[in-house]
């Protein structure tokens, strides 16, 4: 993993990511030590407004990775966390 290079699974056909593994520091010193299931949904404000509407919250704000788009931290009224993704 290098000095700081976060590890993802891709396909070999299209060199999607599939899977990853980031380090709890930097940028991500605050995720949750969990897997995280990623959300594309289609509006990602409106989605944050529903998170909050329906007493769940976003933890930090919204970040960008680049190619990847942007994505927001949110946990639902359980305890339970997971990445909403967007343009």
């Amino acid at each position: 993993m290098g000095n700081y290079n976060d590890y993802m699974m891709r396909t070999e056909a299209s060199a999607e990511p599939l899977a990853g593994v980031c380090h709890a520091r930097g940028s991500n010193k605050d995720i949750p030590p969990q897997w995280l299931m990623y959300v594309n949904v289609e509006d990602l404000d409106k989605s944050i407004e529903n998170v909050k509407k329906f007493s769940g919250k976003t933890l930090g704000d919204k970040k960008s990775m680049s190619t990847y788009g942007i994505f927001c931290l949110i946990q639902d009224p359980a305890g339970a966390f997971m990445m909403l993704c967007g343009d």
